[in-house]
């Protein structure tokens, strides 16, 4: 299995920063104004996006219900406050890295993928006109959330599992050879030639 690299961490990094910017512009502006989106849509740049994305889920633009609400308030509290414990370890090297990026990975993949759910379930409700090109803006919207998060949890799950890996005792068999070679390499060298 492939060692995480610093390339792996810079690129979680990355993702995060993103994710944080995303929050507290887009996020925490929406959950503000999602009611009123409709009117901002003239005067407001992230209104007119919603506006621009309603024909594929009006969910998110002028039919906003309880799911949609409560999604973008944990994405913008819960998930906010995580992404930033999260930030802090891995500036600092702290070990409980590992676990926060795990648990941030898994809650925004499962908001997404029970987004779509319930669009799914409920025959897409808020979508215009069931075109391919529709799904795939609508898949497309999510698919990098998704997959920047899976990518968090395989990460994690793969750095916890070398960490294991690392700490694991040598099989019953071969615990005597190794220790006596761990034994002989601590002697003084004038100690080894008189025993050999």
């Amino acid at each position: 299995m492939m060692r995480p690299g610093p390339w792996s961490r810079r690129f979680v990094l990355g993702l995060l920063l993103c994710d944080i910017l995303f929050n507290f512009t887009v996020g925490l502006y929406w959950l503000a104004h999602a009611h009123e989106l409709p009117r901002l849509a003239g005067s407001s740049a992230i209104a007119r996006l919603y506006r621009d994305f309603a024909p594929v889920d009006h969910g998110y633009f002028d039919q906003v219900g309880q799911a949609e609400l409560g999604l973008a308030a944990m994405r913008t509290t819960v998930v906010q406050v995580l992404n930033l414990s999260l930030l802090a370890a891995l500036l600092r090297g702290w070990a409980a890295r590992v676990p926060l990026q795990i648990a941030v990975g898994a809650i925004v993949a499962y908001s997404v993928l029970f987004n779509w759910t319930c669009a799914a379930v409920g025959g897409f409700p808020n979508m215009d006109e069931g075109t391919a090109a529709s799904f795939a803006i609508f898949l497309g919207a999510g698919a990098v959330p998704l997959f920047g998060h899976l990518y968090f949890v395989l990460d994690g799950w793969r750095t916890a599992r070398l960490a294991m890996h690392a700490h694991r005792p040598p099989p019953a068999g071969m615990a005597a050879p190794l220790l006596r070679r761990a034994a002989m390499a601590a002697r003084p060298m004038a100690a080894r030639e008189a025993a050999e």
